[in-house]
């Protein structure tokens, strides 16, 4: 046999051991993948600790993988990088205008990565409409508000929360008195993260006006609540338009329900021309008023998949339903005897805290000897009475 037929020959058995390689490989890859969605499928069916929506139906969307939307900067200018989901994106935020009676002309906003851009974001606005004012929220506010603060060089007042997790008003007030004329940068809590209560922003700003406090921002942070209370029947009255609320962020992947993390942030347009004055970007024919720049496309698309899909009526039902679940959870948690906490207008039960088994089992959010349960769309009648039934029987063992 010739050399050149010797090469020939090798480089045959090259190539096909190469494709044998690439075969196996990807194989273990399938499999790998198949285990990975059967564990996380596992977890979905008792998933009862965290505020998320897991029933989605976004199987039609797949194809929009093997593509990359990017919508880089302002939301309402466009780019040269025009791969985007821009005009989707503009439809949820007048969805979202619309509901919280903000005048869509009025209106600016993105969606962000989730609810701490988007609280970041607010925050920031507070910030430049007042360069001298002082951040107060609650300590019953989500972690990221005091992260934000500090990011933005200005960690503020931390005031103490009533046992139910509503701010303390008194306490408020108190801190803004002793800090002078200085504007007040308020964050309220619309569903606080371990009780679910809510800061009333009505009681807030009766007490500025009885204490002459004229100079304010007052951004909301609504990551789960901020999805439902505009869709729920004798709901709070909390909108733009009967209330001084200067901004708000709202967590896409929670009530509204979005596969990945996301957040929809709404303020007032006037608010954001410091920001504008400084946010050309030349080589991508934009402005940049975002935190993160480079804005995931899908999630603005799934977002608006999910707005038109649902509606008003859509939202208005899940909201039904997860209140009638929590009224049955509530119920059945009372007839064990099992000590419960249940907010007005919440879906957030705080409980005694069950065992470290049950716990894990349930994914449920722990606070030293407290835990919640939250009912989402996902929970029906039916997980509430598997978990009542393994209470039970963490009673029995302990009797």
């Amino acid at each position: 046999m010739s050399t050149q037929q010797n090469l020939f020959f090798d480089s045959m058995i090259d190539s096909t051991t190469a494709n044998n390689f690439k075969s196996n490989k990807n194989e273990c890859l399938l499999k790998e993948l198949d285990r990975i969605y059967e564990d996380l499928y596992d977890k979905h069916q008792h998933y009862l600790g965290y505020p998320f929506n897991l029933s989605l139906e976004y199987s039609e969307l797949g194809k929009f993988l093997n593509l990359q939307p990017n919508n880089l900067g302002d939301a309402f200018y466009s780019s040269t990088v025009n791969i985007d989901t821009k005009k989707q994106e503009r439809e949820v935020l007048k969805f979202f205008a619309d509901v919280y009676k903000l005048p869509w002309e009025e209106t600016w906003g993105y969606i962000g990565n989730g609810g701490t851009e988007g609280n970041l974001c607010g925050m920031l606005v507070a910030r430049e409409r007042y360069p001298d004012g002082v951040f107060y929220f609650s300590e019953a506010s989500h972690y990221s508000i005091k992260k934000n603060a500090w990011i933005l060089g200005k960690p503020g007042e931390v005031v103490p929360s009533q046992p139910n997790g509503e701010f303390n008003y008194d306490a408020l007030i108190e801190r803004i008195l002793k800090n002078g004329n200085k504007p007040v940068l308020l964050v309220a809590t619309l569903g606080t993260t371990m009780t679910g209560a809510i800061d009333n922003v009505k009681t807030i700003v009766e007490l500025f006006k009885k204490h002459n406090i004229k100079e304010y921002h007052i951004h909301y942070d609504g990551a789960l609540f901020g999805g439902m209370i505009p869709f729920m029947e004798n709901g709070p009255e909390l909108n733009f338009e009967t209330l001084p609320i200067d901004s708000i962020a709202i967590s896409g992947h929670k009530f509204v329900g979005c596969p990945m993390p996301a957040g929809i942030f709404l303020t007032r347009k006037k608010y954001i021309q410091r920001i504008l004055e400084n946010s050309d970007v030349s080589y991508v024919g934009t402005k940049d008023t975002t935190i993160s720049g480079c804005r995931n496309g899908l999630s603005s698309l799934l977002l608006w998949y999910q707005v038109n899909r649902k509606g008003v009526e859509g939202f208005k039902q899940d909201v039904k339903q997860c209140m009638e679940v929590t009224e049955y959870a509530k119920a059945r948690l009372d007839s064990i005897g099992w000590n419960n906490f249940l907010n007005p207008w919440s879906n957030t039960i705080v409980i005694d805290r069950p065992n470290d088994t049950i716990c894990n089992y349930w994914s449920l959010a722990c606070e030293g000897d407290k835990a919640h349960i939250i009912i989402m769309q996902h929970i029906s009648k039916e997980h509430i009475d598997l978990f009542i039934e393994h209470l039970l029987d963490s009673q029995r063992n302990m009797n």
